[in-house]
């Protein structure tokens, strides 16, 4: 069970991001990285795992517990940006009335 996190404990700061699908006047699509917000989170790591097809994968599980923010929601294509790597979330998670928990997942490829 997840307990809300006291202020001094979200000590990280992350950008939240979605993928927006866009059509030019041409009709080709591409993806746009379009930045929600930056926020200050609790990260919890969650471990990791490899797989193996054709190749080895890393994969490592981390979950971001922020204050509660109006737009996030279990919404397709949300992600976190933390030191670098791209998190995609998988599930998002609500803590009471004021925090969210987003479970997400990073993979080296």
């Amino acid at each position: 069970m997840n307990t809300k996190p006291f202020s001094g404990q979200l000590d990280r700061q992350i950008t939240l991001q979605h993928l927006q699908q866009t059509t030019d006047e041409l009709g080709s699509g591409s993806t746009e990285v379009v930045v929600i917000g930056v926020t200050r989170a609790q990260v919890l790591h969650g471990g990791g795992s490899e797989e193996v097809e054709d190749k080895v994968r890393h994969i490592a599980r981390a979950k971001f517990i922020i204050r509660k923010r109006s737009g996030i929601s279990n919404q397709p294509d949300l992600q976190v940006l933390y030191n670098g790597r791209v998190f995609h979330v998988y599930y998002v998670e609500e803590i009471g009335r004021t925090h969210l928990s987003l479970h997400s997942r990073f993979n080296d490829e």
